[in-house]
């Protein structure tokens, strides 16, 4: 049987759209063609009017899948940035509209994810300083978000103006990175 209920939002004209429980509801699919009793389950239903946010349907509904998946499955560190930056954008078109946020955004954003807000600063300090590249290993879980941060704080430090970051630094974090000479790393990371 389902062990938890889809969660989904109902549409203006009266059908239903899936926010989250896209692989359960993928796997009842398949297993209402063996037995009927999985063509009918229990869902969840979010009214995307409870988003109390001066933002777009469409800015509504992310927010709506994003804060739900916090909760709902184990999240990689790629899906922890994605999740970040959504709400960033969303709270952003929010506070373009005219919201006061009485909280910092930070906190909204911790809330919203369920970590801390030195995480999200973490998160803050990657969006604002890091490489396109750095980004994309995190985004591609190649790195976690503590190493991003990391390197992308080491780097800005070491020379301000990189652009790019060489492949053979995909895994190194601050530990490796302080027992390479400076004169080294600032050889290494001159943009190409």
């Amino acid at each position: 049987g389902l062990k938890q209920n889809l969660d989904v939002m109902k549409l203006p004209d009266g059908n239903y759209k899936l926010l989250t429980g896209h692989r359960r509801f993928t796997a009842l699919k398949e297993l209402s063609k063996e037995d009927d009793k999985f063509k009918f389950v229990p869902c969840s239903i979010t009214d995307i009017n409870s988003v109390k946010l001066p933002v777009s349907e469409k800015s509504k509904e992310e927010y709506l899948i994003t804060t739900t998946n916090a909760t709902q499955r184990n999240m990689t560190e790629s899906d922890k940035y994605n999740q970040y930056n959504t709400l960033v954008k969303i709270y952003t078109e929010a506070r373009d509209n005219g919201y006061a946020l009485g909280e910092k955004m930070r906190r909204r954003i911790a809330d919203d994810m369920s970590v801390s807000p030195a995480q999200v600063g973490k998160l803050d300090y990657i969006r604002n300083n890091a490489t396109n590249e750095l980004k994309e290993r995190l985004s591609n879980n190649d790195i976690t978000i503590a190493e991003a941060a990391e390197i992308a704080q080491e780097v800005s430090v070491i020379h301000p103006t990189i652009t790019r970051i060489p492949s053979a630094w995909a895994k190194v974090t601050i530990f490796h990175a302080s027992r390479i000479p400076v004169h080294f790393i600032s050889l290494m990371l001159i943009p190409v």
